[in-house]
């Protein structure tokens, strides 16, 4: 599933997630996301191990600064 991603930096990412993977086309990042209960998810790059939560078409790393819209 390819989806448009206005990050927290205020740029447009082109995203693809299968499976756990998710790459991000424009950087080159991968992380892995581990699904958890209600929205959370656990997610693993380059900087640690994260929580993320989602809402809608809205992502946001807990402990970070911003959000990311899905477009």
């Amino acid at each position: 599933m390819f989806q448009n991603v206005l990050g927290s930096d205020g740029r447009m990412h082109l995203e693809r997630q299968f499976g756990n993977q998710r790459i991000d086309l424009t950087t080159g990042e991968t992380k892995t996301v581990i699904p958890g209960f209600g929205g959370m998810n656990t997610v693993i790059d380059n900087n640690g191990v994260h929580t993320e939560m989602q809402i809608g078409n809205m992502r946001q790393t807990l402990g970070k600064n911003g959000f990311d819209w899905m477009l």
